[in-house]
């Protein structure tokens, strides 16, 4: 029997690709979002604890893949900026991006929210998925989140953050 543990966990140990990142369980609606202190694009500290109590977070994961260009994801918070502020809610977007990148970018495109630097990969790997999740330059992950630190969405599709605006809106109206 101990040699039967023993080599499940060698082959746990050494089936998967370094470069991955193992998934035991990622957060779901209900969780509180663990916390994270990253530098956004300004080179300003954003920690997620600083909003507990006070405002509503929409956080959402992407990857930028070093074009000027803005994508939809990104353009579309951007544009609908002034209706998640009037609920009180604080976007902010967590990329792999260095700062410089980031700030580059946001000014190019006229970014009005937080992008957050995580090079080191660390609060992707704390919201709990795999690395090979954000292939795409569109964001995939959007996490709504309440004044209590908990997530009340979880937005994990292809669709375009326009087409999920109004059920962003609507979370965000019910938890007011």
């Amino acid at each position: 029997m101990r040699f039967i543990h023993i080599t499940i966990v060698l082959f746990l140990m050494f089936s998967f690709n370094k470069n991955e990142t193992i998934i035991i369980k990622g957060l779901s609606v209900g969780d509180k979002i663990p916390s994270f202190s990253l530098t956004d694009d300004k080179g300003h500290s954003f920690d997620s604890k600083d909003y507990k109590d006070k405002q509503c977070l929409i956080l959402f994961f992407f990857k930028h893949e070093s074009r000027p260009t803005c994508n939809d994801d990104i353009c579309n918070f951007r544009d609908s900026f002034n209706e998640f502020s009037n609920l009180n809610a604080k976007i902010a977007g967590i990329s792999s991006d260095y700062v410089t990148t980031l700030n580059n970018y946001s000014l190019h495109n006229k970014i009005n929210y937080s992008l957050l630097s995580d090079h080191k990969k660390r609060v992707r790997k704390l919201f709990g998925f795999k690395k090979s999740l954000l292939k795409s330059n569109t964001s995939k992950v959007v996490y709504i989140v309440n004044k209590k630190g908990e997530i009340l969405y979880i937005f994990n599709s292809h669709k375009e953050v326009q087409e999920n605006e109004t059920q962003i809106l609507n979370a965000l109206n019910l938890n007011k």
